[in-house]
């Protein structure tokens, strides 16, 4: 999907909260980054389970988008 710069615009009759809404409905999301199956175990191997930090990324999300 292209994004151009008039599909954010504040000047769509929708206004630029509306504008960035209807950008993002048609979106097409693909289930397979979900990672709903991983378990707290799978997700916290090697160095990723010493702190909690609410933002970092899971290692397979990093692994992913290596490859």
């Amino acid at each position: 999907m292209r994004w151009r710069a008039n599909d954010v615009s504040t000047k769509n009759k929708y206004g630029k909260k509306q504008g960035i809404l209807k950008l993002f409905e048609r979106i097409k999301i693909d289930p397979s980054w979900a990672f709903a199956d991983k378990t707290r175990k799978d997700t916290a191997y090697i160095t990723h389970g010493y702190h909690r930090y609410p933002a970092k990324f899971i290692p397979q999300i990093v692994s992913r988008l290596v490859e």
